[in-house]
Formats: structure tokens, sequence, C-alpha cells
């Protein structure tokens, strides 16, 4: 299901969920661009090098553009409890923030921030959730420059891979991230993912969702959770990083999606009755036979090497074939991170 971006509520999608809302407008506006200056916000084009990317560095005269900020809940805004553990703090974020953009007014854009109510453990992440979020967007599409949003890092991937889905004409940035460590930790890599997220976000030229994680900007249907430890816990293997955090804020023009001249759409319904099968030598054809069977209706075959199947199992393709007939979508991957 379609639907046209308009004023409908705000949580339509989760009636047990409530926002708390935070606004901070930087002190500060810039200044109209002097002639032969670029707009506040606009991105500063460097030459390519020969037979090298189009590279845009940024520009940090951002203070006009306005950031709509979702947490939805993960490990950036946890506390420490007595006996040692992590819980959600509502209060952390907000005032961690706010002394950010406080500290750097003259840099960053003006924000808001919601706070999803309760907040959502990654892990615990539904459709139903993704339909919360898209359909955040959609309701204050109009009101904001950009859109960050704050999730825990396990399931970080699929919802940026879902929204890009989800939403469908997208004319501003929709950016991901979250943090390896919390905020309240003396060392951590929330408040650098934050900042860097908020600059994006308020840039012109990006038109899609994507995710920030380190220092890289990566499309966010093309991107994965690679490693459990480090603070560069997420890869694109198999396409470059749009951007990347050097000395500079870059861009990559050529790889950046092309403005739509459409309407934002929301689709808002999704199928559950989905299944992931991983081939590993000496599985069984009836254990496949009995999970291909209806209620299932897609299946993701992650295939050896460059897509291949045991040869001597026609059972299997059989089994698959008749499935196929029957009406389930059957999608070949490789088992590979990289390759084609």
């Amino acid at each position: 299901m379609q639907r046209r971006s308009s004023s409908s509520s705000l949580f339509a999608a989760a009636a047990n969920t409530s926002p708390s809302t935070f606004t901070f407008s930087a002190g500060h506006l810039a200044e109209p661009g002097r002639p032969g200056e670029p707009l506040p916000g606009s991105p500063v084009k460097q030459a390519p090098s020969r037979g090298g990317p189009n590279i845009i560095r940024h520009s940090y005269a951002v203070q006009n553009r306005k950031i709509l900020v979702i947490y939805t809940g993960g490990t950036l805004g946890m506390a420490t409890q007595p006996d040692g553990s992590l819980a959600p703090d509502t209060e952390l974020l907000k005032a961690k923030l706010e002394r950010l953009a406080s500290s750097y007014e003259d840099q960053m854009p003006a924000y808001e921030l919601i706070q999803f109510d309760p907040l959502i453990d990654s892990s615990d992440m539904s459709h139903d959730d993704w339909r919360h979020i898209a359909e955040t967007v959609e309701s204050r599409y109009y009101d904001f420059s950009g859109f960050v949003i704050l999730h825990g890092t396990d399931t970080l991937a699929y919802t940026a891979s879902a929204l890009s889905f989800q939403l469908r004409n997208l004319g501003t940035p929709v950016i991901l991230t979250g943090s390896m460590v919390t905020l309240e930790s003396v060392y951590n890599d929330a408040g650098r993912n934050i900042i860097v997220s908020m600059l994006y976000a308020a840039r012109y030229d990006i038109q899609e969702v994507c995710i920030f994680f380190g220092e890289e900007l990566y499309r966010g249907n093309r991107c994965s959770k690679l490693d459990s430890a480090s603070l560069m816990a997420f890869g694109s293997p198999n396409f470059p990083p749009l951007g990347q955090l050097r000395m500079d804020l870059t861009l990559n023009e050529d790889l950046l999606l092309p403005q739509s001249k459409q309407r934002l759409h929301v689709s808002t319904h999704m199928c559950s009755d989905i299944l992931v099968l991983k081939l590993l030598p000496g599985f069984s054809d009836e254990v496949v036979a009995n999970m291909v069977k209806p209620p299932l209706r897609g299946l993701i075959l992650e295939t050896y090497g460059t897509g291949t199947v045991p040869a001597k199992r026609a059972s299997l393709i059989n089994i698959l074939a008749d499935a196929c007939k029957a009406g389930l979508v059957v999608v070949a991957v490789s088992q590979c991170r990289r390759g084609y």
C-alpha cells in the first residue's frame, strides 16, 4: 500500500507509543552569502583529479537548515545502572545534544529532538516500528531540511534498507547512525557520529536514506554491520562509500542519487512471511521441503560462491521449482561478502 504525503497523525503506526519533544535553535543565523560565495549549507565542489571521483567538500554554514532528530533507542543514549548494566535514559541524550549544539552552534544546524516512548532495543525492531519511523518522517517532511535517526546498531542496517524502499521519491537526507559506546562514557563514538550525521543531514545534495558510522557515509540499502567490537562496525563490501570523514566531510557526487521530480510516497505494507535460508554441506532436502510450504511467500536462498547449489541434488531443484510454481518467490544470493 502506498500513501501520498499528508498531515496524518505523527504516531499513527504505533498506538502504544508517544513522543517526547525537545527543540534547539542555533542562536546565530548565518548571513546570506556574499557575491561569489556559496549560499549557507551549499556544497563546495573540488575539481576532480584526472581519472578520480568528483568530490564535494562540506560548507559549515548550515544554521538556516533544521534537522529532526528521531531517537528510537540503542546503546547511544543508555546510562550505566548501579548493577553495571545499561538502560535507556531519556534525559541523557537530550542534555548531551544541547551541550554539543551549544558548543558548536555557529557550525551546527538547528534541530528538534523526538524520542520514542518507550525506547526500542534494536533487537526488538519490527515492521510496526519501521512503519512508525516512516510515518514520522512523512508527517514532518515539509517542516525539516533533513532527518537523523538514532538507532541501536544490531538492526540499524535492516532499518536503513527498509526505509530506503518505504520512503519513495525522497527529496531530503535521512541519515541513520548509532554508537558502540554510550554517550556517558569518557571516550565514545556517539558524539562524533551524531554531529557528522546532522551535518550530512543538512546537505542539499543528499536525497536518500544513508548510514553514517565511524568515518564513512554509506547508501542505506548497501550496508551491513560487519564487526561487533569495533568503532568502525559497518561496511559496504560491494558499493563504495558515498562520503567520508577526513579533514573535511566529503561526498562522491558521481554516486549520489538524482533529485526526484515526484512527491514523497510512503509504503507501509510489508510482508512478514519471509525466510532466509543459508545452504550448508549436508543439509536435508526434506527440511527444505517443509520450510517452503505455505504460508511462506518469499525465500532468500544464500548459495555458495557465485550462486551455485549442489549439482547432484536434483531433489532440491525439484522442491524449489515446485514451490515457485505454487507462487513462492525465490531469490538466490551469494554467501560471499564481496564479488558478483
